[in-house]
């Protein structure tokens, strides 16, 4: 075969959901480790030491962000066996699709191959949580770089008993994988398997080697979470004729399982059985095989948990270690997550790789964390290879099990141990707790670095504990990697953590209302404090973006300018303030004035002794003026006499000499006052005199008839009568202001009263 490569190895970065982990011996992106050798002074050490993190942490990069991991395939190219060339790596899913699509493998002959040079390359150029595929038509030579994959396989080299064959079945089973043979006209469907296991929310539930064929029964417990379950049962090629798989769902029906669902394969050797949204309860799934098979069941739920091991029980699930150590009691902490109340965990246990239990106990809650941090132990650790399952309620008082997607195995230390968290987040200006655990059985000192320069220490330790380092307040200048430098007669270890400091929303510290003259500018003022510049934005009644006009205008430091305030410009406006670190809001109240103008009615007034009178304060203004009543310059208090109704009247009641006078009312409000008076007089009841009360004249003769007032407040209005009715000038009458009477021809009608 004519091909350039040997091994050609694509990765693409995709944003999924995985756990930590995808291989036994875990690769600690971002940790770099550093041993020292023994018997040098201790001043040597600590300055090898602090050379190798100047060399290895100031240029490394920050670690990517969680929830991403890699996609991987590893192609054995037939050919040259003793190279392995450099990975092709790209965040562009095009290009990666194009890169795919260039590979041309096809031939065979060469076998064993480099497959797991290849692999361990993948390891390294992925990030934690990945999916690793590896295509290969033999066995790998180079078997003891173990590592985590899943095996496509169309050739052996037709030996399964040599090393390099029983190293692929070892790594599957240990990263929750299988190994497929299959012809390779067969390889398009199962890269459709390939397709269906990437996505988001992949939980596991099974995972059981069972090297003699024989028919099983397993008891599935499926929780209300579950979206979709994938049952996949993968066997050797001579045993073709026998394998089968079926499932009955938990009302004892038998589920057709090649007719739906897009991912199922039912080739020979492989049976893979994908259903979507299957009823929670407890399934049956039967196999058969005639010799050894791996049975894999997992799929896409909200349940899930993380885990680690620690000397004690710890508060958090990051001053764990991924694996424990060897022959030493240990404690197994258990963080759930997607577990909803009343949902509980309720059994931890450790299985092999063919489900035996190791170890089983019922979960303890760590106190003061909620019901999702658990633990059980002290235990020992088993020998071998194991996983962690988990068994519980969910919400719905349906069973769930989980099983961690890579088998564990104890790890062999002699000297200290230290563990932190890979990443931590602190809110600027705020403090936080850099937190290194380290397990050691003899005494032991650390020193914290940050960078190259030395922060703290030593600080000595007897045994086994935790070393903190607090930073009081965290700004921009303290992100960076920080380095707990530990140092024993047994050893010297060291972790680093990548400090990230975020900035909070903007804190909006001056936001008060304000008030304007009508038709005059206003303004309203967003102070903030931040590190970065914000960015604002008004809003007006909580529905309209002010903008920049001739009306309304934002200047740079916020604030916001209103001319020629009107009153349809009153209400709330709403300041938005957003960084990098989020969005604060702030309101204030804007209230346009008008001074008050003020009229009372009626503006005089003539009132009776012992009677009741009413002058009415009509007044405009905004904010709503405040009244109050004066008489004769002095405040007028309701009392029964006086009384000042809702309305702003005043009513004064049994009038008296003593109630003449002036009346004020004044109008007051924030933008000014107003005042405006009555003047109220006791009426007089009149006095008059009539001259000549008797007259005898003839007919055409003229008379004049006079009515003087006497006396009468108001002055009085003469009004002359005759026999009932009210007299007016005509041409037959004249009366003058003065009272006179005057008929220039007398008749004979105009005899009377």
């Amino acid at each position: 075969m004519q091909h350039d490569h040997s091994l050609l190895i694509i990765s693409v970065l995709l944003t999924i959901l995985i756990r930590t982990s995808i291989s036994v011996n875990q690769i600690d992106y971002g940790h770099p480790l550093y041993e020292l050798q023994l018997g040098q002074p201790a001043d040597k050490e600590i300055y090898h030491l602090q050379r190798d993190v100047v060399e290895g942490v100031d240029n490394i990069q920050p670690p990517p962000p969680p929830d991403v991991s890699s996609l991987t395939f590893v192609f054995d190219a037939t050919g040259s066996m003793n190279e392995v060339s450099d990975p092709f790596i790209t965040t562009d899913p095009d290009l990666f699709q194009q890169q795919l699509a260039s590979v041309s493998v096809q031939g065979g002959g060469d076998c064993p191959e480099m497959a797991l040079s290849g692999i361990k390359k993948a390891l390294e150029v992925s990030l934690p949580g990945s999916y690793i595929y590896v295509f290969t038509d033999a066995r790998s030579k180079d078997f003891h770089l173990e590592s985590a994959v899943v095996f496509v396989m169309t050739g052996d080299c037709g030996n399964r008993s040599a090393p390099g064959y029983k190293v692929f079945e070892r790594i599957a089973a240990a990263s929750f994988g299988q190994v497929f043979h299959l012809e390779k006209s067969h390889v398009n469907t199962v890269l459709e398997y390939v397709r269906h296991s990437v996505a988001r929310r992949k939980v596991h539930i099974l995972y059981e080697v069972r090297e003699h064929g024989q028919t099983h029964t397993s008891l599935v417990p499926i929780d209300t979470s579950f979206s979709e379950l994938v049952v996949s049962l993968a066997g050797v090629r001579d045993d073709s004729d026998l394998m089968d798989i079926e499932l009955v769902d938990p009302h004892n029906r038998r589920i057709d399982k090649y007719e739906h669902d897009d991912g199922t394969i039912n080739l020979k050797n492989i049976k893979l059985i994908r259903l979507l949204s299957p009823v929670p309860g407890i399934w049956r799934v039967r196999t058969s095989s005639r010799l050894k098979h791996t049975l894999l069941i997992f799929g896409h739920g909200d349940i899930d948990f993380k885990y680690g091991f620690a000397a004690q029980p710890v508060s958090s699930i990051d001053l764990t270690h991924p694996r424990p150590v060897a022959g030493q009691p240990t404690y197994l902490l258990i963080k759930m997550t997607g577990l909803r109340p009343p949902g509980a965990l309720e059994h931890v246990s450790l299985v092999d790789y063919s489900g035996n239990e190791l170890y089983r106990n019922e979960s303890r809650l760590y106190p003061g964390d909620g019901p999702y941090l658990h633990f059980v132990g002290p235990l020992i650790p088993p020998k071998i290879f194991f996983f962690v399952r988990v068994r519980g309620k969910d919400a719905q008082n349906y069973d769930f099990l989980r099983i961690t997607p890579t088998a564990i195995a104890a790890v062999d230390v002699v000297g200290p141990r230290a563990y932190m968290a890979e990443r931590l987040t602190a809110n600027a200006y705020n403090a936080i707790n850099l937190t290194c655990s380290i397990e050691s059985r003899v005494p032991f000192t650390v020193h914290w670095l940050f960078g190259s320069r030395t922060i703290g220490g030593p600080l000595f330790y007897e045994n086994t504990d935790t070393s903190t380092w607090t930073i009081d307040s965290v700004t921009p200048a303290h992100r960076g990697y920080y380095t707990c430098l530990v140092v024993s007669s047994l050893g010297n270890h060291s972790v680093s953590t990548f400090l990230e400091s975020k900035e909070l929303p903007p804190d909006i510290v001056s936001m008060r209302n304000v008030s304007v003259m009508l038709h005059e500018t206003a303004f309203l003022h967003c102070i903030t404090q931040s590190i970065e510049r914000p960015r604002i934005n008004w809003m007006h009644n909580h529905s309209l973006n002010v903008g920049n006009s001739a009306k309304t205008y934002t200047y740079d430091n916020g604030t916001l300018r209103i001319h020629d305030a009107t009153f349809d410009d009153v209400g709330i406006y709403s300041c938005f303030a957003r960084t990098s670190g989020g969005q604060s809001e702030e309101s204030a109240w804007l209230t346009v004035m008008q001074p008050p103008s003020v009229r009372v009615e009626p503006r005089e007034l003539y009132s009776v002794e012992g009677t009741t009178f009413t002058l009415k304060c009509i007044t405009t203004g905004v904010p709503k003026p405040e009244v109050t009543w004066f008489f004769r310059g002095s405040p007028i208090f309701s009392d029964p006499k006086f009384y000042i109704s809702q309305r702003d009247e005043l009513i004064v009641s049994d009038v008296e000499d003593e109630d003449e006078g002036s009346y004020s009312c004044q109008a007051k409000n924030l933008a000014g006052n107003a005042i405006a008076s009555a003047y109220v007089q006791i009426a007089v009841p009149p006095t008059i005199h009539v001259s000549q009360n008797k007259q005898m004249i003839t007919k055409d003769d003229s008379i004049i008839l006079d009515c003087q007032v006497i006396s009468g407040i108001p002055p009085p209005t003469i009004v002359w009568w005759k026999d009932g009715r009210q007299l007016f000038n005509d041409r037959y009458i004249q009366i003058q202001e003065g009272g006179r009477l005057t008929i220039p021809r007398a008749d004979i009608s105009d005899a009377g009263t």
